[in-house]
């Protein structure tokens, strides 16, 4: 075995653990982490991670959240410049009628059809990796749009291998965390209630949380009543399953009853 198919292997294994550490919950920093995890399988990477949405009929696409992740720190090429970039940027180089479930990968172009622009100003168009996962069944109006390359500019290489194999396990991670339905931004899980689900899952009393962040118990509760509505879940035991992704038959926004 060559010391590239090693390298390839030890790249897609990161991966695997990278995207197995996602969280299982609908965070607004969801596509971050994503775009994160991406990055790494490139030296440095730089990415974006996009919920794309299309409207019923021939309505243009609309992004629901995006993310984003670069070596750079800050400026038009720093995570937050390519974030900028990315909202305004819904190029879905793929055709979402005939999208496999279990996702698909491409180079710069698709299908015979000429590439979109590319959403790195300084990087080639022929040189940014294209991965779209269903959230979906197809034919599906909601996808996880991802966009790949080197900072350097040059040929992502190996990379769209990786990500190829990765794809079946990044779709059951976002469907799971993501959920099926276009989700407001109301609906995902704000900093507040973040801090309050991780205090539960490590066994937290109310009454601990509120004096930990300096709230009332009522202000708490209130957090944790969103929790449930948010995450579909009936009880404490539940809300904790879903958010250690332990539960998969639980769906997002189910409108279960609030309790615990």
């Amino acid at each position: 075995m060559s010391q590239t198919e090693i390298a390839t292997i030890e790249s897609a294994v990161r991966l695997a653990e990278c995207l197995l550490g996602l969280p299982a919950y609908p965070a607004l920093d969801w596509c971050d982490v994503a775009a994160r995890c991406v990055a790494g399988i490139v030296p440095r990477g730089v990415a974006m991670a996009q919920v794309v949405a299309h409207g019923p009929g021939a309505a243009a696409p609309s992004v629901e959240a995006t993310g984003s992740a670069s070596p750079w720190t800050d400026g038009d090429r720093g995570a937050h410049g390519i974030r900028a970039t990315a909202e305004r940027f819904t190029p879905l180089p793929f055709d979402l009628g005939s999208l496999p479930a279990r996702g698909d990968c491409a180079g710069g172009a698709r299908r015979g059809v000429a590439g979109p622009p590319s959403p790195f100003p300084w990087v080639l168009p022929e040189n940014v990796l294209w991965a779209a996962v269903p959230l979906q069944d197809p034919p599906c109006a909601r996808v996880l749009c991802l966009a790949l390359a080197s900072a350097d500019g040059g040929n992502p290489g190996p990379a769209a291998d990786v990500l190829r194999a990765a794809l079946p396990l990044l779709a059951r991670r976002a469907r799971l965390a993501l959920g099926a339905d276009r989700r407001p931004r109301e609906r995902w899980l704000s900093v507040r209630e973040l801090a309050v689900l991780e205090r539960l899952v490590r066994g937290d009393s109310i009454q601990e949380i509120a004096a930990a962040m300096g709230r009332s118990p009522h202000t708490v509760h209130d957090h944790v009543k969103a929790l449930h509505r948010k995450l579909g879940a009936a009880s404490r035991a539940e809300l904790i399953a879903r958010a250690l992704g332990a539960s998969e038959r639980l769906k997002p926004d189910g409108g279960a009853r609030v309790g615990g």
